[in-house]
């Protein structure tokens, strides 16, 4: 009775984690409205990225301090995944305050470019047609909303910047997750709140203070409390969910799926914000998400000669 019912139990797969990772990410297109909201606060530029960052690595103390043991196993590894995941995000929130939501967003997700070339030549990855067919079809929508409506296209700003070195970050991050599998989410999403709090740190001193100046104790109070509620409530559960899906999947895949997060970011962009998209714009967001949609339903995308299965 018990070999039936493990034979017939559900079975997390590839679709499942696919669902996942589009859910989670559709939640992280929303990311810059708390941000900014925390900005009206008090705390501007790095600041804000700087509480979000720290205020979770807090409440995840404990949880890092009764799992030692187990991340001395695999201690570098982790702090490899750290870094470069936590790198990503914090460049990504720099840059949703330093320059358009679109912008920043669109920057970003470059994030199956470079995942796929990572791939290639980390994990020596075979890309399929199908696989080119859709960085093809999204980076062909990515130039389609950037060469379109956008007031600062003339200028290439820190932000751009920020942006995309965001994607170039996360690119190597998924691909160390899908490499170690075995390296637990709860220990690499501790290691990403540590280097993100460092990274906004270093921000502030590279970025320097100006139009971002010290926020006082009643900012810090004020902010505080939508901070640790968006936090704990939003931005860890998903990003657990997406850490924990990204080491079953291929990089260029979590990269593509995350393209949700483009659609979520420009329609909120533009209905609570007034970033409008034009027609241009709308086209390029429809192929991001057929580039999406190729990368769910099409056949076994990628193969790999040292994959058991």
């Amino acid at each position: 009775m018990s070999n039936q019912t493990k034979r017939h139990a559900p079975q997390f797969g590839p679709v499942h984690h696919s669902l996942t990772i589009v859910a989670a990410a559709s939640l992280w297109g929303l990311y810059w409205l708390p941000l900014r909201k925390v900005e009206q606060l008090g705390l501007t530029g790095a600041w804000a990225v700087l509480a979000f960052n720290l205020i979770p690595l807090l409440a995840l103390v404990p949880l890092m301090v009764w799992r030692r043991e187990r991340f001395r196993q695999y201690a570098r590894l982790a702090l490899a995944i750290g870094f470069f995941a936590g790198a990503g995000i914090a460049c990504y929130a720099l840059a949703l305050l330093y320059t358009t939501v679109m912008r920043a967003t669109l920057l970003y997700y470059l994030t199956p470019v470079w995942s796929t070339l990572i791939a290639m030549v980390v994990l020596r990855e075979r890309v399929t047609w199908q696989r080119w067919l859709a960085i093809t079809i999204g980076f062909v929508g990515l130039y389609v909303m950037l060469s379109g409506g956008d007031q600062t296209a003339e200028t290439f700003n820190q932000g751009d910047v920020l942006g995309l070195m965001s994607g170039i970050f996360w690119g190597f991050g998924a691909t160390l997750m899908r490499r170690n599998p075995e390296v637990s989410p709860y220990d690499t999403v501790s290691t990403q709140f540590v280097f993100g709090t460092l990274i906004a740190f270093a921000a502030l001193l590279i970025l320097g203070t100006s139009g971002a100046p010290t926020p006082t104790l009643n900012d810090w109070l004020r902010a505080t409390p939508l901070t640790f509620l968006f936090c704990i409530g939003i931005f860890l559960p998903t990003m657990l969910a997406i850490f924990w899906s990204a080491s079953k999947l291929s990089p260029g895949r979590v990269g593509i799926l995350m393209m949700s997060e483009v659609v979520v970011a420009g329609i909120s962009a533009s209905l609570i914000a007034g970033e409008h998209l034009n027609n241009r714009e709308l086209i390029g967001a429809g192929l991001i998400l057929t580039a999406g949609v190729v990368e769910v339903l099409g056949p076994s995308m990628i193969s790999k000669s040292h994959d058991p299965g």
